[in-house]
C-alpha cells in the first residue's frame, strides 16, 4: 500500500495549486496542511473540492507567525519581526532543553483547533521541517494529537543505507534519527516505512521516484514529495524552490498514474489505509 503524500498544502497559493495539479492527475493521495501561512485559505477550498484528499496537520514552528496570541508564545517569536524563530533556533534551544514546552503546547494545540473548526477531519500529524519529532515537542505532538482523535503520526526516518552517497540526505537522516531516540520513541502510529527524504533535490526526481516504486518493501509505505509552483511569496520564504516544480513535473506526468496503477500496490491515504 502506498500513501503519496505532499508536504505544504497552503504554504503559498503556487504550492497549493501545484499539489492539486497532482491530485487531480491521480498520483497524490494524502497532503498535509499549513494552518499558519497565506496559502491556508485557497487549501480549504482545494480540500472542499477533493473529497478523496486524505488531508492532516504540517505543523509550523518556523516560519511566519503562530496562530495563537502573541502575548502566549513570547518565546517562540523574534520580539523584532513578531515571526517564528528559525528552525535552528528551535532545535538548539530543543535539544539543550531550554524550549518553553508550555509555550509550544500553546500553539500546537491552537494549530490543530484552526484545522479542525475549519471543518478539515485529520487523518494525520507531521511537522514542517520535521519539527514534531523535536525533543520537548514530540510528546507534546503526540499527546494533543490523541485529544484530537488524530490517529497517525509520522516517524521521518529512513534508513541510512538508502542512497548513503547523497551526503546531505544522510545527514538529515542522521540528525531525524538522533531527534527520535532523543523525543522518546516511536510515534502513536507510525507507517510501516518512509520514503521520500533521500528524493528531495536534483533534476533526476521523476528517475529516481520510478526506481523508489518497484523496490517497495511489503506493508503500508509513506512516499513524501513536495509537488507546487514557485511564487513570489515562496521565494521570499523559503529555499526549496526550483525542485518543487520539477516534482510537480514528475507528479503530473501522464505516464506516472498508470504506471502506479500497474504496480502490485494500492495507492491510499491515512483513512483508507
Amino acid at each position: 500500500m502506498l500513501i503519496m503524500n505532499a508536504d505544504d498544502l497552503g504554504f503559498t497559493d503556487g504550492v497549493t495549486r501545484g499539489i492539486g495539479e497532482a491530485y487531480r492527475a491521480g498520483t497524490v493521495t494524502s497532503a498535509s496542511l499549513m494552518v499558519t501561512t497565506s496559502g491556508f485559505v485557497g487549501a480549504l477550498d482545494l480540500i472542499r473540492s477533493s473529497p478523496d484528499l486524505g488531508v492532516g496537520l504540517h505543523i509550523n514552528l518556523t516560519v511566519g507567525r503562530p496562530v495563537a496570541p502573541l502575548a502566549r508564545v513570547p518565546s517562540l517569536i523574534d520580539q523584532r519581526t513578531l515571526r517564528f524563530r528559525s528552525l535552528a533556533q528551535l532545535a538548539a534551544r530543543a535539544f539543550i532543553a531550554t524550549l518553553p514546552t508550555s509555550e509550544v503546547r500553546i500553539e500546537v494545540e491552537a494549530q490543530f483547533a484552526r484545522a479542525r473548526d475549519a471543518g478539515v477531519l485529520l487523518t494525520h500529524v507531521d511537522g514542517h521541517q520535521h519539527v514534531h519529532l523535536l525533543p520537548g515537542i514530540a510528546p507534546i505532538v503526540r499527546e494533543v494529537a490523541h485529544r484530537f482523535g488524530v490517529p497517525f503520526i509520522r516517524q521521518p526516518v529512513e534508513s541510512l543505507t538508502h542512497r548513503p552517497w547523497r551526503i546531505r540526505a544522510t545527514l538529515v537522516k542522521g540528525a531525524l534519527k538522533l531527534a527520535h531516540r532523543r523525543s522518546g520513541g516511536s510515534a502513536i502510529a507510525p507507517v510501516s516505512q518512509l520514503r521520500g527524504i533521500s528524493l528531495q533535490g536534483g533534476g533526476a526526481f521523476g528517475d529516481r521516484l520510478h526506481a523508489d516504486l518497484l523496490r517497495l518493501p511489503e506493508g503500508v509505505t509513506e512516499m513524501i514529495v513536495h509537488p507546487g509552483h514557485v511564487d513570489r511569496e515562496l521565494e521570499a520564504i523559503d529555499d526549496y524552490l526550483l525542485p518543487r516544480e520539477i516534482e510537480l513535473r514528475a507528479l503530473t506526468h501522464p505516464d506516472l498514474a498508470p504506471f502506479l496503477r500497474s504496480l502490485p500496490l494500492r495507492l491510499a491515504n491515512f483513512a483508507t489505509r
